[in-house]
This record gives structure tokens, C-alpha cells and sequence, in this order.
């Protein structure tokens, strides 16, 4: 039987899924479909029947991933000819989780199930290599849908076409312009496969570039002999060059700088080779001698075919090229966990200048934060059976000066009549109804509180890095440590007052301090007493001075103090991001605690922190771990019971 592989990915590498046919059945308004605004209902034509999601039947905590794909993106097809992408969908799908495949196809074409039933079979083929027990492919393909009529909005009625519409996005090309006589000059447009993100830059859109073909990158000498301009850009087969260089992208590019000082490389895939990435291992040192070239690839037949023209026409010595950031309508979406829409963030391009890796564990990482949220919140909602919210903002926009918030209780009354407990529920948003609106840097975001008759003023009572680009999150954070900073010792009769400062323009916060009131299970029978500031907050350098800025600080612990704590609120930021470091306490000279920073710089330490609030996708570099914090997270307080180590009465 011929093999439909064939039909759907040429050495061109063009993918395409699905014909064009109209319509789709359902319901709404695009303008109303925001991040978190309720899912309408949605009935789609698949494989296997029709697919629908009714808001009233469908159950919570079954997240719907919605992806369309465009077969003019070399960063789609690199998706499905990658094992490791697909592995990684298949493995981290979560069992209640379902996936609907739609694509961008403009014309039906006879070998449209030709192709849908290759996807299938490069699926299973995967599962076979993966040995899925049999009861987990058969799940598994009851979750994963391909939809047999195209999405090509606007002219689609169907409310995901105009969805995607408004989530737009863009896709990478690569437009060539050359004249092979005086009087005619031709363009054409191909799609390219930029290196990864964290290697090299994708070229600058903004920039023409002269490409000349370079047949032999391992030797000085070039086609015409010449010395080649500071900007130009060297046209190279991967497989067409001396093998005394290496073979790999990165030996050429170190050939290409040494022998011909250029800009950046286009390279051209092999016969019947698919795009692949263009990296340097992370843990190679010798990535950076080339970190200020650019590097991209295109198919072996548009590549090929600029090859010919240079020989056809040898007094042509260049071409010019540039790179485009073409528009294009989104391309995915989810219906998440609380059936609500959701935007999956930037998983195709980080910014105009970077394009991340081609691979599905950038929706998995979506996935995991729907999850997260769902958690989340059903975590709020028991937590307030048990406590007391207050809340002190209510989606204001930021920044935010001296808030005065009234409690309706004393110090006394705090202290004898709720637990030594206290609970940050803090969300941040954007002033618009998508992520265009939002902060285009991360930024550390402080929560001070100043509280009547307390000496401590303008104390931190949280921080949260706010993400790149993106709607960031919500999150619980303890801080019942600093609990004392609510009391009034002047006046521990009078209803506590407090004001509130947090310091990020063009957001939007919501604020609730959570209290737990005791009951008579209550055993433990432990009050706040005070919290003492050892130095001063704010930043300090990290140079041969550090050390001594932390003189030693001596307290005083009254013999009827039953628990002692040690709490600390550390991040490192500019040359402390992404280098590892620890920082130890040392009491009475003696007992050490240790506080350490071993996933500042790794490849993907804050990406792995998905589940722990992180929000995934954003437009920057979010993946890295850093040093003590995440873009789109809290930061935890890092707490020690010192109670054995300290000495009573001084």
C-alpha cells in the first residue's frame, strides 16, 4: 500500500492536514470569547464522528487543547516530524485532557485522509515505540479528534475561526529577491526554521542581508573569489562540504566566521531531510564564539533552487533577503479545566527576534498551569470554609499607594482569637482583555504594609515577579512569619488599620489576606508575638563587599517564648540571575541554614515549575531557572525553626 507519508510531508516539508469546507456548527461572539470568559457550544466534524462540547454536559477538570495548523510554518511541521514532540505530548497528556487538531488548509485535496490517517499512524507508531499498554492507546485516541473541515477565518462563521482571528500571531519566513538580468527582478518567499532561542538570534526583520553561495564553508575561497561584505549572509548545503570541518550546523558556523566573517548562515536541508533545530547543547562552552551570528534553515528544494539560479547566472554574486514576521491568525486556544477559554501564550514565537524550539511541550506546559488554576482556586474555596478573607483590592489597577484597610478585630483580639497563621491570596492581571496589554519586561512586585502604632513601616509583606508579556497568574503565599507586622502595641484595644503599596504600573491586582480563626481542636495554643527586622530590605551588589553588609545581630528570647523562627525573603537579579549561589545563617556561631540557588541557569528550571504556579509561554526568556524566583511566581519565604539553637534571656 502506497505510504500516505508521502503525500503529506515532501522533502519540502509541507504540511498539510486538512481541506477547506464549510461550516462548522456553533455559537457566539468573538468579541466576547477573552481569556476566561465561558466556552460556547462547539460541533465539530472528525475522523470518527463528530466532536462536541456542550458547557452544560461537558465535566470539569477536562481541559479541551485546540491547535490549528498552518502548513506555511516550518515551525508546525517540525512539530510532527519530531519524535521527542510528539513523545512528550503523549506522555505528558493527562488522562482527562483532550486534543483537537484543526489546520489552516485552503483547498480539499483526495489525499486529505490520506494525510489524517498518516497522523494517526505517526501516533501510534510512537505509542508502539513508547509500549503504551494497549487500555492507554485506546485512551488515548478517544481524546485525540481530527477535524475534517478547515478553519480560514475570518471568512469561517464558526466562533473558533473568529477566536483565532483575535489571537493573532505570526509566522517565520525568509523573502528573496534577485535579478538575473538589469531589467527583471524576482521575489520569492520560503518558509524558514530559525536556531533555537537560546543559542543564537533569529535574524533582524527590519534588515536586508546580501546571500552569497558558499560551496565550500571548510575553505577561505568562496564562488567569485571575493572578500565578502561585514553583513553578508552565506547559502550553505549541510550536506555539499568537506568533511574536514564537521557536518553539524554548529561546526559549520564556527567554518563559516573563521574562513568568511559573516553575518548569519541560511542553511539548506538535505535530500528528503526535514527542518530540524539548529542548537548547541547547553552544556557545550564553546556555543558563545558564535553567538553573534544568526542562523536559519530552508527545505532542500527552495534552498536547491537558489542554488541553480547562482550558477545559471554567474555574474550575479548575491541576492538579497530578508527575514519576515508575517502575520497570521492564532493557532491554538484551550478550553480549560473550569471550561472557561484560555489563551496558551506565545509557544511559537517568544519575541520578534527569538523563536522558540519547535516542540508540544510547550502546550503540555499550558496544560499544566490549567491544571494548576483549577487546583488552585478549588484550594481558595476550601480554605475559605476554614478562614476569614478580607479582601483589600479588588482587580485595581496597579501601582497602588497606601491602601488604608480597616480589620474588625483589635490586636487582642487577633492574637487570642485566630491561629499564628496568615495566608496571601494575590492575583495580577493586565489593564486589557489580552496579553498585548501587558508588561513587556518582568519586574519584581512588592506588597508593603505599614500598619498604626507598628514600629516596622513599610515593611515587605510579599513579592511576586510579574510575567513577560503574558496574563500572569494567581497565588497562595505564607506569611504567617510576619503576622506581628498587623499589630498595634500602642493601642492593642483599638481596630487594627494598615495601609497597603504595591509598585507595578500597567496591571491589575487582586488582594485578599486570609485569616484561621481557632477552634477547640486547636491544641498547640500559639500566638505571634513579634517579628524583628535583622537588616534592611532592598538591593544590594554581589561583589567582594557583600558578606560584610550583614553585621551580626543580636536578639533577645524571653524565657515564656515557646517557638523561635528564622525567615528569610532572598531573590538574585542582574548578575546573580543565573549563577548558583547559596546563603547561610549561622546562630550563636555554631548551627548553620543554608539557603541555596542550584537551579539559577539551568535550561529549563522556571519551565519545570509549571505546576507550581509559573506561567507558562511567555515572551521572553521564562524558561531559565534563576536565583530564587521565576517569572510569573511568588516567592516563598524560606522559614527555620531555630528554637533549639537560641538562648533564653539573651
Amino acid at each position: 500500500k502506497k505510504d500516505p507519508s508521502q503525500d503529506m510531508l515532501s522533502s519540502r516539508g509541507v504540511l498539510v492536514l486538512i481541506a477547506l469546507l464549510c461550516c462548522w456548527v456553533g455559537s457566539g461572539d468573538s468579541f466576547n470569547l477573552w481569556p476566561g470568559t465561558p466556552a460556547p457550544y462547539i460541533s465539530l466534524p472528525t475522523l470518527d464522528g463528530n466532536f462536541t462540547f456542550d458547557p452544560h454536559t461537558w465535566p470539569e477538570y477536562s481541559p479541551i487543547m485546540f491547535w490549528a495548523l498552518n502548513n506555511n510554518s516550518a515551525f508546525h511541521e517540525r512539530l510532527w516530524t519530531s519524535d521527542d514532540s510528539i513523545d512528550h505530548l503523549l506522555l505528558h497528556t493527562p488522562l482527562t485532557t483532550h486534543w483537537v487538531f484543526m489546520s489552516f488548509a485552503q483547498n480539499q485535496s483526495s489525499s486529505v485522509y490520506d494525510v489524517l490517517l498518516y497522523f494517526q499512524s505517526r501516533i501510534l507508531s510512537r505509542m508502539y515505540h513508547l509500549q503504551f499498554h494497549p487500555s492507554k492507546v485506546q485512551h488515548l485516541l478517544s481524546h485525540i479528534h481530527f477535524v475534517t473541515e478547515g478553519v480560514s477565518p475570518p471568512s469561517n462563521p464558526s466562533w473558533i475561526g473568529s477566536l483565532l482571528s483575535a489571537y493573532s500571531s505570526y509566522i517565520h519566513q525568509l523573502q528573496v529577491s534577485y535579478s538575473p538580468h538589469p531589467s527583471t527582478t524576482i521575489h520569492s518567499t520560503f518558509r524558514r526554521l530559525d536556531a533555537q532561542f537560546n543559542f543564537l538570534l533569529s535574524p533582524d526583520p527590519t534588515t536586508s542581508f546580501p546571500l552569497y553561495y558558499i560551496s565550500s564553508p571548510c575553505s577561505k575561497s568562496n564562488k567569485a573569489h571575493q572578500t565578502l561584505p561585514k553583513n553578508a549572509v552565506g547559502l550553505v548545503y549541510l550536506n555539499n562540504h568537506s568533511s574536514s570541518c564537521g557536518s553539524t550546523p554548529l561546526d559549520l558556523l564556527f567554518a563559516l566566521q573563521i574562513n568568511h566573517q559573516i553575518t548569519g548562515a541560511v542553511f539548506i536541508a538535505g535530500p528528503g531531510q526535514h527542518l530540524f533545530d539548529i542548537s548547541c547543547p547547553y552544556t557545550q562552552s564553546n556555543c558563545s564564539l558564535v553567538s553573534n551570528m544568526w542562523a536559519t534553515m530552508i527545505s532542500y528544494e527552495d534552498g536547491h533552487s537558489l542554488v541553480e539560479q547562482f550558477l545559471r547566472y554567474p555574474s550575479m554574486q548575491s541576492m538579497n533577503i530578508q527575514a519576515l514576521l508575517t502575520p497570521t491568525p492564532g493557532y491554538e486556544f484551550a478550553i480549560d479545566a473550569s471550561k472557561n477559554i484560555q489563551s496558551n501564550g506565545f509557544s511559537g514565537v517568544i519575541t520578534g527576534e527569538y523563536q522558540p524550539t519547535p516542540h508540544f511541550k510547550f502546550p503540555i506546559w499550558a496544560l499544566d498551569s490549567y491544571y494548576f488554576l483549577y487546583h488552585e482556586q478549588s484550594y481558595v474555596h476550601k480554605l475559605r470554609e476554614t478562614t476569614h478573607t478580607f479582601n483589600v483590592w479588588n482587580h485595581i489597577p496597579q501601582p497602588i499607594n497606601n491602601t488604608l484597610y480597616t480589620f474588625n478585630f483589635t490586636t487582642q483580639q487577633l492574637k487570642s482569637n485566630y491561629e499564628p497563621w496568615l495566608m496571601i491570596d494575590f492575583a495580577m492581571s493586565c489593564p486589557g482583555l489580552t496579553d498585548d496589554l501587558c508588561q513587556h519586561w518582568d519586574a519584581v512586585v512588592t506588597l508593603f504594609i505599614s500598619c498604626e502604632g507598628n514600629a516596622l513601616r513599610q515593611v515587605e509583606l510579599g513579592r511576586w515577579i510579574n510575567a513577560f508579556h503574558r496574563r500572569t497568574g494567581r497565588w497562595l503565599t505564607d506569611v504567617s512569619s510576619f503576622l506581628p507586622l498587623l499589630y498595634n502595641p500602642q493601642n492593642p484595644t483599638k481596630n487594627i488599620q494598615c495601609n497597603f503599596s504595591v509598585n507595578l504600573a500597567d496591571s491589575v491586582a487582586t488582594f485578599n489576606l486570609m485569616l484561621k480563626p481557632k477552634t477547640n481542636n486547636d491544641k498547640t495554643n500559639l500566638t505571634a508575638e513579634s517579628v524583628q527586622q535583622m537588616w534592611g530590605q532592598g538591593w544590594l551588589n554581589i561583589n567582594s563587599t557583600y558578606n560584610s553588609s550583614f553585621k551580626p545581630f543580636k536578639f533577645i528570647v524571653p524565657s515564656t517564648i515557646k517557638k523561635v523562627e528564622l525567615t528569610a525573603v532572598i531573590t538574585g537579579h542582574a548578575a546573580a540571575e543565573f549563577n548558583p549561589m547559596k546563603h547561610v545563617f549561622t546562630v550563636n556561631k555554631k548551627s548553620s541554614y543554608e539557603m541555596e540557588f542550584l537551579e539559577a541557569g539551568t535550561e529549563e528550571g522556571c519551565a519545570d515549575r509549571v505546576k507550581e504556579g509559573v506561567v507558562p509561554n511567555q515572551r521572553g526568556t521564562w524558561l531559565y531557572g534563576r536565583g530564587g524566583w521565576c517569572d510569573g511566581l511568588q516567592v516563598d519565604p524560606k522559614v527555620w525553626d531555630i528554637t533549639d539553637v537560641v538562648k533564653r534571656n539573651g
